[in-house]
Protein backbone atom coordinates (compact mmCIF):
# COMPACT_ATOMS: atom_id res chain seq x y z
CA UNK A 1 0.00 0.00 0.00
CA UNK A 2 2.59 2.45 0.81
CA UNK A 3 4.50 1.47 -2.46
CA UNK A 4 1.48 2.33 -4.31
CA UNK A 5 0.90 5.63 -2.33
CA UNK A 6 3.92 7.04 -2.88
CA UNK A 7 3.88 5.84 -6.56
CA UNK A 8 0.48 7.89 -7.23
CA UNK A 9 2.08 10.81 -5.17
CA UNK A 10 4.86 10.65 -7.88
CA UNK A 11 3.01 10.62 -10.51
CA UNK A 12 0.63 13.58 -9.19
CA UNK A 13 3.72 15.71 -8.69
CA UNK A 14 5.13 14.97 -12.02
CA UNK A 15 0.96 15.64 -13.41
CA UNK A 16 1.56 18.41 -11.93
CA UNK A 17 4.44 19.53 -13.16
CA UNK A 18 2.86 18.63 -16.72
CA UNK A 19 0.88 20.98 -15.80
CA UNK A 20 2.63 23.98 -15.57
CA UNK A 21 4.72 23.17 -18.89
CA UNK A 22 2.77 21.47 -21.64
CA UNK A 23 -0.47 20.60 -20.37
CA UNK A 24 -2.02 21.71 -23.55
CA UNK A 25 -0.29 19.22 -25.79
CA UNK A 26 -1.26 16.16 -24.12
CA UNK A 27 -4.39 16.48 -21.98
CA UNK A 28 -6.52 15.01 -24.69
CA UNK A 29 -9.94 15.88 -23.00
CA UNK A 30 -8.86 19.61 -22.00
CA UNK A 31 -9.92 18.80 -18.48
CA UNK A 32 -6.84 20.66 -17.23
CA UNK A 33 -5.05 17.73 -15.82
CA UNK A 34 -3.36 14.41 -17.53
CA UNK A 35 -5.31 11.16 -16.65
CA UNK A 36 -3.25 8.05 -16.59
CA UNK A 37 -3.07 6.93 -20.02
CA UNK A 38 -2.35 10.52 -21.02
CA UNK A 39 0.81 10.78 -18.41
CA UNK A 40 2.01 7.49 -19.97
CA UNK A 41 2.38 9.42 -23.07
CA UNK A 42 3.96 12.69 -21.75
CA UNK A 43 6.68 10.30 -20.42
CA UNK A 44 7.07 8.27 -23.39
CA UNK A 45 7.74 11.49 -25.28
CA UNK A 46 10.24 13.00 -22.68
CA UNK A 47 12.00 9.78 -22.87
CA UNK A 48 12.05 9.06 -26.48
CA UNK A 49 13.88 10.69 -28.85
CA UNK A 50 11.60 8.86 -31.35
CA UNK A 51 8.56 9.31 -30.58
CA UNK A 52 8.83 13.46 -29.88
CA UNK A 53 10.41 13.50 -33.61
CA UNK A 54 7.60 11.14 -35.39
CA UNK A 55 4.22 10.70 -33.06
CA UNK A 56 2.99 13.79 -34.52
CA UNK A 57 -0.61 12.86 -32.90
CA UNK A 58 0.67 12.18 -29.51
CA UNK A 59 -1.04 9.00 -29.27
CA UNK A 60 2.06 7.22 -27.56
CA UNK A 61 2.33 5.06 -30.86
CA UNK A 62 3.83 4.96 -33.98
CA UNK A 63 1.17 4.74 -37.02
CA UNK A 64 2.48 2.71 -40.12
CA UNK A 65 2.49 6.62 -41.95
CA UNK A 66 4.91 7.78 -38.77
CA UNK A 67 7.11 4.41 -39.13
CA UNK A 68 7.27 4.96 -43.24
CA UNK A 69 8.74 8.50 -41.94
CA UNK A 70 11.12 6.64 -39.45
CA UNK A 71 12.01 3.94 -42.16
CA UNK A 72 12.51 7.04 -44.69
CA UNK A 73 15.30 8.52 -42.11
CA UNK A 74 17.01 5.81 -40.32
CA UNK A 75 16.50 3.26 -42.99
CA UNK A 76 15.43 0.60 -40.53
CA UNK A 77 12.84 -2.00 -40.53
CA UNK A 78 10.95 -0.85 -37.67
CA UNK A 79 11.19 1.23 -34.54
CA UNK A 80 12.89 -0.08 -31.55
CA UNK A 81 10.76 2.01 -29.42
CA UNK A 82 7.47 1.19 -31.47
CA UNK A 83 8.43 -2.58 -30.25
CA UNK A 84 9.14 -1.73 -26.84
CA UNK A 85 5.42 0.31 -26.57
CA UNK A 86 4.06 -2.62 -27.73
CA UNK A 87 5.15 -4.05 -24.87
CA UNK A 88 3.86 -1.45 -22.36
CA UNK A 89 0.42 -1.12 -24.22
CA UNK A 90 -0.44 -5.21 -23.75
CA UNK A 91 -0.21 -4.42 -20.01
CA UNK A 92 -3.81 -4.34 -18.28
CA UNK A 93 -2.34 -1.31 -15.66
CA UNK A 94 -0.67 2.01 -16.32
CA UNK A 95 3.03 1.09 -16.08
CA UNK A 96 5.39 2.71 -13.36
CA UNK A 97 7.45 5.97 -14.10
CA UNK A 98 10.39 3.66 -13.88
CA UNK A 99 9.74 1.15 -15.97
CA UNK A 100 8.53 3.77 -18.80
CA UNK A 101 11.97 5.17 -18.53
CA UNK A 102 13.40 1.87 -18.34
CA UNK A 103 11.74 1.28 -21.81
CA UNK A 104 12.13 4.45 -23.83
CA UNK A 105 15.75 5.88 -22.45
CA UNK A 106 16.87 9.06 -24.05
CA UNK A 107 19.62 8.61 -26.43
CA UNK A 108 20.25 12.01 -27.40
CA UNK A 109 23.62 13.08 -27.37
CA UNK A 110 24.89 15.13 -24.24
CA UNK A 111 25.48 19.08 -24.75
CA UNK A 112 29.31 19.77 -25.05
CA UNK A 113 30.24 21.48 -21.95
CA UNK A 114 32.81 24.01 -21.06
CA UNK A 115 34.86 21.15 -19.37
CA UNK A 116 34.55 19.39 -22.28
CA UNK A 117 36.18 22.44 -24.39
CA UNK A 118 39.11 22.73 -21.96
CA UNK A 119 39.61 26.39 -23.65
CA UNK A 120 40.49 24.18 -26.77
CA UNK A 121 43.70 22.43 -25.40
CA UNK A 122 43.77 18.43 -26.45
CA UNK A 123 45.44 15.82 -24.34
CA UNK A 124 46.20 13.07 -26.30
CA UNK A 125 48.62 10.03 -26.10
CA UNK A 126 50.78 11.66 -28.72
CA UNK A 127 51.00 14.67 -31.33
CA UNK A 128 49.58 12.56 -34.08
CA UNK A 129 46.47 12.17 -31.94
CA UNK A 130 45.83 16.00 -31.83
CA UNK A 131 42.82 16.94 -34.00
CA UNK A 132 43.39 20.17 -35.27
CA UNK A 133 39.75 20.35 -36.26
CA UNK A 134 38.65 19.69 -33.17
CA UNK A 135 36.46 22.70 -32.79
CA UNK A 136 34.20 21.68 -35.11
CA UNK A 137 33.45 18.69 -33.66
CA UNK A 138 33.13 20.42 -30.32
CA UNK A 139 29.83 22.46 -31.82
CA UNK A 140 28.00 19.06 -33.05
CA UNK A 141 27.10 16.60 -29.80
CA UNK A 142 26.72 13.93 -32.47
CA UNK A 143 30.19 13.73 -34.12
CA UNK A 144 31.84 14.76 -30.89
CA UNK A 145 30.69 11.88 -29.02
CA UNK A 146 31.23 9.42 -31.84
CA UNK A 147 34.74 10.71 -32.27
CA UNK A 148 35.28 10.07 -28.66
CA UNK A 149 35.91 6.13 -28.81
CA UNK A 150 39.19 6.84 -31.17
CA UNK A 151 40.95 9.30 -29.19
CA UNK A 152 44.06 8.16 -27.46
CA UNK A 153 44.45 9.68 -23.72
CA UNK A 154 47.24 10.58 -22.12
CA UNK A 155 48.81 7.69 -19.78
CA UNK A 156 49.08 7.34 -15.94
CA UNK A 157 49.63 4.93 -13.49
CA UNK A 158 51.46 3.78 -10.24
CA UNK A 159 53.02 0.40 -9.40
CA UNK A 160 53.54 -1.10 -5.91
CA UNK A 161 56.07 -3.98 -6.01
CA UNK A 162 54.84 -5.48 -2.61
CA UNK A 163 57.58 -7.97 -2.85
CA UNK A 164 60.86 -5.60 -3.07
CA UNK A 165 59.11 -2.34 -1.93
CA UNK A 166 59.36 -0.48 -4.95
CA UNK A 167 57.05 1.68 -6.49
CA UNK A 168 57.12 3.29 -9.88
CA UNK A 169 54.75 5.41 -11.55
CA UNK A 170 54.36 6.70 -15.35
CA UNK A 171 52.58 10.11 -16.67
CA UNK A 172 53.52 9.95 -20.87
CA UNK A 173 51.49 12.15 -23.23
CA UNK A 174 51.12 15.46 -25.04
CA UNK A 175 49.20 18.91 -24.30
CA UNK A 176 48.29 20.98 -27.46
CA UNK A 177 46.31 23.72 -28.66
CA UNK A 178 45.82 24.03 -32.20
CA UNK A 179 45.02 27.49 -33.93
CA UNK A 180 43.99 26.76 -37.09
CA UNK A 181 44.05 29.38 -39.70
CA UNK A 182 40.93 29.73 -41.84
CA UNK A 183 40.89 30.00 -45.98
CA UNK A 184 44.57 28.75 -46.39
CA UNK A 185 44.64 25.42 -47.01
CA UNK A 186 43.17 23.73 -43.56
CA UNK A 187 46.65 25.08 -42.13
CA UNK A 188 47.04 25.81 -38.53
CA UNK A 189 49.67 26.36 -35.78
CA UNK A 190 50.09 24.10 -32.80
CA UNK A 191 52.28 24.80 -29.94
CA UNK A 192 52.70 21.46 -27.49
CA UNK A 193 54.32 20.00 -24.38
CA UNK A 194 55.12 16.52 -24.20
CA UNK A 195 56.13 14.38 -21.14
CA UNK A 196 57.30 10.78 -21.09
CA UNK A 197 58.38 10.20 -17.39
CA UNK A 198 58.57 7.07 -15.84
CA UNK A 199 60.46 7.19 -11.84
CA UNK A 200 61.04 3.55 -10.69
CA UNK A 201 61.83 3.83 -7.31
CA UNK A 202 64.35 0.80 -6.67
CA UNK A 203 66.19 0.60 -10.37
CA UNK A 204 67.03 4.45 -11.84
CA UNK A 205 68.26 2.72 -15.00
CA UNK A 206 65.06 1.62 -16.23
CA UNK A 207 63.76 5.56 -15.07
CA UNK A 208 62.82 8.38 -18.10
CA UNK A 209 62.47 12.16 -18.02
CA UNK A 210 61.80 13.49 -20.99
CA UNK A 211 60.04 16.92 -21.67
CA UNK A 212 59.65 18.42 -24.99
CA UNK A 213 58.57 21.87 -26.14
CA UNK A 214 57.77 22.21 -29.42
CA UNK A 215 55.90 24.67 -31.96
CA UNK A 216 55.58 24.29 -35.42
CA UNK A 217 53.12 24.45 -38.52
CA UNK A 218 50.63 21.91 -39.86
CA UNK A 219 50.20 22.86 -43.84
CA UNK A 220 47.77 21.69 -46.34
CA UNK A 221 49.01 20.75 -49.02
CA UNK A 222 47.40 20.14 -52.76
CA UNK A 223 45.73 16.92 -52.98
CA UNK A 224 46.12 14.20 -55.20
CA UNK A 225 43.47 13.56 -57.61
CA UNK A 226 41.94 9.91 -57.42
CA UNK A 227 39.04 7.99 -58.59
CA UNK A 228 35.68 9.26 -59.29
CA UNK A 229 33.59 7.87 -57.06
CA UNK A 230 29.45 6.69 -58.02
CA UNK A 231 28.22 9.59 -57.61
CA UNK A 232 30.86 11.13 -60.44
CA UNK A 233 32.93 13.40 -57.84
CA UNK A 234 36.37 13.61 -57.74
CA UNK A 235 38.36 11.91 -54.96
CA UNK A 236 40.83 13.84 -53.60
CA UNK A 237 43.48 12.30 -51.21
CA UNK A 238 44.88 15.11 -48.49
CA UNK A 239 48.35 15.72 -48.23
CA UNK A 240 49.70 17.14 -44.85
CA UNK A 241 53.44 18.33 -44.29
CA UNK A 242 54.23 19.22 -40.49
CA UNK A 243 57.61 21.37 -39.64
CA UNK A 244 58.16 21.34 -35.77
CA UNK A 245 60.95 23.14 -33.77
CA UNK A 246 61.66 21.24 -30.47
CA UNK A 247 62.97 22.12 -27.17
CA UNK A 248 64.01 19.09 -25.23
CA UNK A 249 65.10 18.83 -22.36
CA UNK A 250 63.88 17.46 -18.71
CA UNK A 251 61.67 17.93 -15.68
CA UNK A 252 64.51 19.81 -13.75
CA UNK A 253 65.62 21.28 -17.23
CA UNK A 254 69.27 19.71 -17.07
CA UNK A 255 69.49 18.79 -20.46
CA UNK A 256 69.40 21.07 -23.94
CA UNK A 257 68.48 19.25 -26.49
CA UNK A 258 67.64 21.36 -29.91
CA UNK A 259 65.87 19.30 -32.48
CA UNK A 260 63.60 19.89 -35.72
CA UNK A 261 60.92 18.05 -37.21
CA UNK A 262 59.55 17.14 -40.71
CA UNK A 263 57.07 14.83 -40.99
CA UNK A 264 54.44 14.31 -44.42
CA UNK A 265 51.59 12.29 -44.48
CA UNK A 266 49.00 11.79 -47.41
CA UNK A 267 45.51 10.14 -47.32
CA UNK A 268 45.71 7.84 -50.73
CA UNK A 269 43.18 5.20 -50.61
CA UNK A 270 41.94 3.94 -47.44
CA UNK A 271 44.87 5.65 -45.73
CA UNK A 272 43.91 8.49 -43.37
CA UNK A 273 40.21 7.77 -42.26
CA UNK A 274 38.44 4.90 -40.76
CA UNK A 275 36.64 3.15 -43.08
CA UNK A 276 34.79 -0.48 -42.54
CA UNK A 277 36.29 -3.86 -43.77
CA UNK A 278 33.87 -5.84 -45.52
CA UNK A 279 32.15 -8.81 -44.05
CA UNK A 280 34.05 -8.14 -40.71
CA UNK A 281 32.04 -5.71 -37.97
CA UNK A 282 35.74 -4.04 -37.99
CA UNK A 283 36.56 -0.72 -38.58
CA UNK A 284 40.51 0.32 -39.43
CA UNK A 285 42.01 3.39 -39.84
CA UNK A 286 46.27 2.76 -41.23
CA UNK A 287 47.87 5.74 -41.47
CA UNK A 288 51.59 6.12 -43.17
CA UNK A 289 54.43 8.84 -42.55
CA UNK A 290 57.49 10.12 -44.09
CA UNK A 291 59.67 11.48 -40.84
CA UNK A 292 62.76 13.31 -40.44
CA UNK A 293 64.51 14.00 -37.18
CA UNK A 294 67.53 16.24 -36.51
CA UNK A 295 69.09 17.90 -33.80
CA UNK A 296 72.21 18.58 -31.76
CA UNK A 297 72.51 18.71 -27.31
CA UNK A 298 73.89 21.74 -26.89
CA UNK A 299 75.26 21.16 -22.99
CA UNK A 300 78.28 19.07 -21.53
CA UNK A 301 79.21 18.19 -25.25
CA UNK A 302 82.87 17.38 -24.03
CA UNK A 303 81.48 14.66 -22.13
CA UNK A 304 79.14 13.25 -25.10
CA UNK A 305 80.30 10.26 -28.39
CA UNK A 306 79.95 12.15 -31.33
CA UNK A 307 75.86 9.96 -31.45
CA UNK A 308 75.23 11.66 -28.45
CA UNK A 309 76.22 15.05 -29.67
CA UNK A 310 74.13 15.10 -33.53
CA UNK A 311 71.78 13.28 -34.82
CA UNK A 312 69.98 12.86 -38.28
CA UNK A 313 67.06 10.55 -38.91
CA UNK A 314 64.48 10.00 -41.17
CA UNK A 315 62.21 6.97 -42.69
CA UNK A 316 58.72 5.74 -42.23
CA UNK A 317 56.24 5.87 -39.61
CA UNK A 318 53.36 3.31 -40.19
CA UNK A 319 49.92 3.00 -37.68
CA UNK A 320 47.05 1.06 -37.52
CA UNK A 321 43.86 1.34 -35.50
CA UNK A 322 41.09 -1.21 -35.13
CA UNK A 323 37.28 -0.35 -33.90
CA UNK A 324 34.60 -2.85 -33.70
CA UNK A 325 31.06 -2.15 -34.36
CA UNK A 326 28.61 -5.18 -33.22
CA UNK A 327 26.50 -2.24 -32.75
CA UNK A 328 26.57 -2.90 -29.12
CA UNK A 329 27.23 -0.49 -25.96
CA UNK A 330 30.21 -1.90 -24.98
CA UNK A 331 32.24 -1.90 -28.70
CA UNK A 332 31.89 2.17 -28.98
CA UNK A 333 34.16 2.47 -26.22
CA UNK A 334 36.73 -0.03 -27.14
CA UNK A 335 39.99 0.94 -29.64
CA UNK A 336 43.15 -1.09 -30.59
CA UNK A 337 46.11 0.26 -32.26
CA UNK A 338 49.52 -0.46 -33.18
CA UNK A 339 52.53 1.98 -34.39
CA UNK A 340 55.83 0.89 -35.81
CA UNK A 341 58.77 3.39 -36.97
CA UNK A 342 62.17 2.62 -38.47
CA UNK A 343 64.29 5.52 -38.65
CA UNK A 344 67.79 5.05 -40.64
CA UNK A 345 70.59 7.30 -38.78
CA UNK A 346 73.62 9.31 -40.80
CA UNK A 347 74.94 7.29 -38.74
CA UNK A 348 75.24 3.87 -39.40
CA UNK A 349 75.18 2.54 -35.49
CA UNK A 350 72.21 4.91 -34.26
CA UNK A 351 69.07 3.17 -36.07
CA UNK A 352 66.01 3.52 -34.23
CA UNK A 353 63.03 1.04 -34.38
CA UNK A 354 59.81 1.47 -32.00
CA UNK A 355 56.84 -0.57 -31.64
CA UNK A 356 54.03 0.67 -29.56
CA UNK A 357 51.10 -1.51 -29.35
CA UNK A 358 47.73 -0.26 -27.44
CA UNK A 359 44.06 -0.91 -25.98
CA UNK A 360 41.89 1.42 -24.76
CA UNK A 361 38.61 1.13 -22.92
CA UNK A 362 36.61 4.39 -21.99
CA UNK A 363 35.38 4.28 -18.35
CA UNK A 364 33.05 7.39 -18.88
CA UNK A 365 29.95 7.83 -21.00
CA UNK A 366 31.44 11.13 -22.26
CA UNK A 367 35.44 9.26 -22.53
CA UNK A 368 37.72 11.79 -20.67
CA UNK A 369 38.28 8.61 -18.31
CA UNK A 370 39.69 5.55 -20.19
CA UNK A 371 41.45 1.97 -19.09
CA UNK A 372 44.81 1.55 -21.28
CA UNK A 373 46.81 -1.44 -21.50
CA UNK A 374 50.15 -0.34 -23.71
CA UNK A 375 53.24 -2.20 -25.20
CA UNK A 376 56.17 -0.08 -25.63
CA UNK A 377 59.54 -1.92 -27.11
CA UNK A 378 62.10 0.65 -28.88
CA UNK A 379 63.36 4.17 -29.30
CA UNK A 380 62.04 7.11 -26.88
CA UNK A 381 61.19 10.08 -28.81
CA UNK A 382 63.78 12.17 -30.59
CA UNK A 383 66.71 10.04 -28.79
CA UNK A 384 67.90 6.54 -29.62
CA UNK A 385 68.17 4.84 -26.13
CA UNK A 386 65.65 2.01 -26.07
CA UNK A 387 62.78 1.47 -23.75
CA UNK A 388 60.53 -1.68 -23.26
CA UNK A 389 57.20 -1.60 -20.70
CA UNK A 390 54.32 -3.32 -20.38
CA UNK A 391 51.62 -0.87 -18.74
CA UNK A 392 47.87 -1.25 -17.43
CA UNK A 393 47.36 2.92 -16.89
CA UNK A 394 44.37 5.26 -16.31
CA UNK A 395 44.07 7.35 -19.98
CA UNK A 396 42.61 10.94 -19.82
CA UNK A 397 41.41 12.22 -23.35
CA UNK A 398 40.16 15.76 -23.60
Amino acid sequence: MMRTFLTLCAIGLIAVSVRAQKATDFDKNANGKLEPTELEIYFIHRNSATHRKYDKDRDGKLSPAEVNALQADVARPTSADAVAWRDIQSGSEAPAVKDVVAKFPDISPKPVTSFDKLWGMQIRRSLKDVDPFWEEKLSDPADYTKAWSKVSGANFSFERNLRDDTDAWTALGVIARPFVFPGVGSSFFVPSIEFDRFEHHGDPLKERDLLIFRAGFDIGLPGIPQSTNSEGVQVIAGNRLRLNAAHKTTSGFETKIWAGEVEWETSVGPLGKFTPLKGIPLYWNPRAFLRSEFGTRSDHRQGLSEDEKDFFRNGPVVSLQFAPHFNNDWDDRLLASVEYAYLRSAKADSDVRNFVARLEWNLDTRGHLKLAIEFRNGALTLEDRNAKSLKAALGVAF
